[in-house]
C-alpha cells in the first residue's frame, strides 16, 4: 500500500462505496477499521519503491502510482494494471509558479515550452509517463499509448476522483493513520 494517508483511506472509502473525500467521521472511522483489518496482509507502506518490489517479485500486488507502474510494465510486460471497479484517485501533474518567483516571465516561457506538442511528446517518450497534451499524442510511442496504466480507458476514469481539500477533517484522517501505522 502507498504510504499516503489520502491514498490509503481513499482506497478504503471507495471499497465502502463512499467518496475518497468523505468528511463524515463515521465513514472515515469505517475506512480506518478496514485498513487496520488488512494491515497484517500489507508487506509495506511504500510510496517510492513499490515498482521495484513488483519487478523483483518481492510483492505480487501493489497500490501504486500509475506512472511508475506504466514504466514497470515496459520492463516486465507480465505486470498488469487495474483500476478497481469502485474507482480510485485520479492524478494530475502540475506546473506552478510561486507567487514570489524572481523570474516569472522565464517560468511562463518554460511552461509554454513544456506544453509544445514536440516537447510534451519527448517528455512522455523519455519518462514513460502519460501526457494530456492531445497534440503530442501523434508523437508518443505506440507502446506507451496502449499501456492502460498511462492511458486508462475513459469508463475507468469516470469511476475515479480527484483528491480534494478536507479542511479540519484531515486531522481525523491523520490521527487514525498514525494509529494504524503504529500498531
Amino acid at each position: 500500500m502507498l504510504d499516503d494517508v489520502r491514498e490509503t483511506f481513499g482506497a478504503a472509502l471507495k471499497r465502502l462505496g463512499k467518496s475518497e473525500n468523505s468528511t463524515d467521521p463515521s465513514e472515515v472511522q469505517a475506512a480506518a477499521a478496514l485498513l487496520a483489518e488488512q494491515k497484517p496482509l500489507v508487506k509495506a507502506y511504500d510510496s517510492g519503491g513499490f515498482d521495484q518490489m513488483l519487478l523483483s517479485g518481492d510483492a505480487w500486488i501493489a497500490q501504486a502510482y500509475s506512472g511508475q507502474i506504466a514504466k514497470a510494465i515496459t520492463e516486465n510486460p507480465s505486470i498488469g494494471y487495474v483500476i478497481p471497479k469502485e474507482g480510485c484517485t485520479i492524478f494530475v501533474d502540475n506546473l506552478c509558479i510561486p507567487r514570489n518567483a524572481p523570474h516569472k516571465e522565464l517560468a511562463h516561457e518554460f511552461m509554454n515550452f513544456v506544453l509544445e506538442a514536440r516537447t510534451a511528446g519527448d517528455i512522455a517518450n523519455a519518462t514513460g509517463y502519460s501526457s494530456v497534451n492531445l497534440a503530442a499524442r501523434a508523437l508518443i510511442r505506440a507502446d506507451l499509448l496502449t499501456n492502460e496504466a498511462g492511458y486508462p480507458p475513459r469508463d475507468a476514469l469516470e469511476r475515479c476522483e480527484f483528491i480534494k481539500e478536507l479542511g479540519p477533517a484531515i486531522n481525523l484522517y491523520d490521527r487514525l493513520w498514525t494509529e494504524i501505522k503504529s500498531k
